[in-house]
């Protein structure tokens, strides 16, 4: 069984690999906490919602957080487990709300852009 941690006599080399996985998580990190503190109080905000909203934030850094995320409904849907109908109304919802920009691309082999605020 191997050890988890690493003992005090074990010397940590900087991975610049590692580094930017750290940058990355903690972009992630503070989109989620503004994201969660401003839907805190916005009870229009549901479980479909916050499932699509993860599942893109999630395919953007997939991406390394290029701007615009551009995405499919029907990835979109898939990745957060949601219909296609689901998902063109929370993603309507959520641009309406404000907690992202979706300018949809109205082409099936266009994929449509989302900005993160």
């Amino acid at each position: 069984m191997k050890k988890m941690c690493h003992s005090k006599n074990q010397r940590k080399v900087f991975d610049p690999k590692a580094s930017a996985k750290l940058e990355h998580s903690a972009i992630v990190a503070r989109v989620l906490h503004e994201f969660f503190l401003c839907i805190r109080r916005d009870h229009r905000v549901g479980k479909s919602h916050l499932a699509v909203y993860l599942a893109l934030l999630e395919r953007w850094a997939w991406g390394a957080y290029a701007h615009p995320l551009r995405i499919f409904a029907r990835q979109g849907a898939a990745s957060a487990r949601v219909s296609i109908s689901a998902y063109y109304q929370c993603i309507a919802d959520l641009n309406e709300l404000g907690y992202l920009s979706y300018i949809p691309s109205f082409r099936n082999d266009q994929a449509s852009q989302i900005y993160f605020f």
